[in-house]
């Protein structure tokens, strides 16, 4: 047995831990809700195992539901990868203004990083931030000038 990799493996399983249960407990729940018959209101739920499911293969309405949402999905899917690679394609060739062009692109994706960035930047100002002013009124930090807070 190699035992090279198990200090990487045992770093990383506890983040696999939390993405499983983050990823099966909605899951599990979802399956457990389904085997009720429960109002979305009220705590009341009955149990009924498996006829909510044998009530949907029944349902006109549950198929045709069905079929729009895959149509919808199979479309959307093949019209994003053939306008996505059209795009790329066309930015990789060389014209006038490619750089430009390409900037432009990109910007929609550049500005929530941006934002992000001056908003962290203005939380947290030694002089005028609001982190700054919550931990010197909790009496953690120094304010501005060095001097304890009052709390202290």
């Amino acid at each position: 047995m190699q035992t090279r990799g198990l200090p990487g493996f045992l770093l990383v399983l506890p983040a696999l831990l939390l993405l499983a249960a983050l990823t099966l407990y909605p899951v599990g729940y979802g399956f457990w809700l389904s085997l009720h018959a429960k109002h979305s209101l009220f705590p009341q739920q009955t149990f009924v195992g498996l006829d909510n499911y044998l009530y949907l293969l029944h349902d006109p309405e549950f198929w045709e539901s069905l079929r729009i949402g895959l149509i919808y999905s199979v479309s959307t899917i093949f019209l994003q990868l053939v306008l996505g690679v059209a795009a790329a394609l066309l930015l990789h060739q060389s014209f006038f203004g490619r750089n430009i062009v390409r900037g432009l692109v990109l910007f929609p994706y550049m500005i929530p990083t941006v934002v992000a960035v001056i908003l962290w930047k203005w939380m947290l100002n030694n002089q005028f931030g609001l982190i700054n002013f919550g931990l010197v009124s909790l009496g953690r930090c120094r304010d501005n000038r060095g001097l304890p807070s009052p709390a202290a």
